[in-house]
């Protein structure tokens, strides 16, 4: 093998090297970043908006955020005590997500039906060891500890993270008014003796209270937490809102099971075109090994190419008919194919010389803006191929979608270019 050779091969992969250093993370970065962008209000005091632009960078998710007076609302600090006689704080609730509600153990009217809903939350996160509640009793001089303890016992409570919380009256009344905006007040007028929101909050790791829009774009701030999931909507024709909450738990759960995965997304979409970049260049005969060159292959990944392209397609249709199942096994098999791309792909040029494309004129530089564009893409597209992979296999699914929208057009533009530089080059294979 020449120096120059060796030279050439060397300075590719160190450039692409440096290109994925430098780019992947920030593609990453910045994916991850620009998952939100809705805004509203919903009165003077209170908005549901997109936050300010420092904390914009750093906690975004499919979430709206509840606003103050054009400030994010974070959780104020607390401390109470739970059904086991241990000091509770908002601190051993970060980097958790966890739903909040004020109830008493005598109310005779709406706490059953809230924490019978509570406890069907608990049952679908079973397991989740980031996932918690938090309940605060509206009469701490009835629902001591020992109370709290035998009404816990009785509602079949199974998350560790579950408290039911007692403490000084007049913190409980201030942090839900004033903390989660969660309307509670002694009223003698209303059965039990007091008024109190019906609804639940739901709060993030950071300790940001959270919340979304309807299907007609309208803020929700909180969660109905009156109405069963199994009944489905009210005499009033309200519907539950159950199922949604669960749904942007999982989504606000996932969100960190993606995370994880953002170093294995960099290294491998830093290694991939590194490797491929190097074997590409290395010849089997400069080694010793004597082997035919495997002149088939080029038209055998170039169909694979092909093939690659109609999955995708099919893969989208298969989803927008709501065949999840098949989407899924497609995209699979879409990966598969270009893993098998490359292999082939490098098996060919480790044992071929490279072939210089022979057209003149207008057509020379067609054929080599399609070649550019095609390298280019190919390389960026790894990482958004990974990204979204991930976010279908952790159930981020609003995310996943977001995401593919971006990564579909990329992949099929380099899953076609690639039949295109093929069927262009291909007079010209010696």
């Amino acid at each position: 093998m020449s120096k120059k050779s060796n030279y050439s091969y060397v300075g590719i992969a160190f450039i692409i090297l440096v290109f994925g250093i430098i780019v992947v993370p920030r593609i990453i970065d910045r994916v991850n970043q620009d998952d939100v962008t809705r805004d509203e209000s919903r009165s003077k005091d209170v908005s549901t908006s997109i936050i300010e632009d420092k904390q914009k960078e750093q906690n975004k998710s499919d979430l709206l955020y509840l606003e103050i007076n054009g400030a994010p609302k974070k959780v104020p600090a607390f401390s109470f005590t739970n059904q086991d006689g241990k000091t509770i704080t908002n601190g051993d609730y970060l980097g958790k997500v966890y739903v909040v509600e004020f109830f008493f153990t005598t109310c005779p009217t709406i706490c059953p039906i809230m924490n019978r809903n509570l406890v069907e939350v608990q049952n679908q996160f079973n397991g989740f060891e980031n996932f918690g509640v938090a309940s605060f009793t509206i009469t701490p001089d009835i629902d001591t500890p020992e109370v709290l303890k035998a009404y816990y016992e009785q509602h079949n409570i199974t998350n560790p993270n579950w408290n039911f919380l007692t403490g000084e009256e007049a913190a409980i009344y201030k942090l839900a008014n004033e903390g989660f905006n969660l309307y509670t007040a002694k009223d003698a007028s209303v059965e039990g003796g007091f008024e109190h929101s019906g609804n639940f909050a739901l709060i993030d790791k950071e300790g940001f209270i959270r919340s979304r829009k309807d299907n007609f774009g309208n803020p929700m701030i909180f969660y109905n937490g009156l109405i069963p999931e199994a009944v489905g909507v009210d005499e009033d024709g309200i519907p539950q809102e159950i199922t949604i909450l669960k749904e942007e738990i999982m989504s606000a759960v996932n969100i960190e099971k993606e995370k994880q995965y953002n170093k294995w997304i960099i290294a491998l979409a830093i290694i991939i075109p590194v490797v491929v970049a190097i074997l590409s260049r290395v010849k089997l005969q400069d080694f010793g090994i004597e082997v035919e060159p495997f002149s088939f292959l080029p038209p055998i990944y170039a169909s694979i190419n092909a093939l690659t392209a109609i999955v995708l397609i099919w893969a989208v249709i298969a989803i927008k008919n709501k065949n999840r199942n098949l989407h899924e096994r497609l995209m699979k098999l879409a990966i598969l194919l270009s893993l098998s791309f490359l292999v082939m792909y490098v098996a060919y040029h480790m044992t071929s010389d490279s072939t210089k494309f022979g057209g003149e004129g207008v057509i020379k530089y067609i054929y080599y803006f399609i070649l550019f564009t095609h390298i280019v893409l190919s390389i960026v597209v790894i990482p958004f191929v990974l990204i979204t992979y991930v976010r279908g296999i952790t159930n981020n699914i609003e995310r996943h979608r977001k995401i593919a929208k971006i990564t579909f057009p990329l992949w099929l533009y380099v899953a076609v270019t690639g039949v295109v530089v093929y069927l262009m080059i291909s007079p010209y294979y010696s």
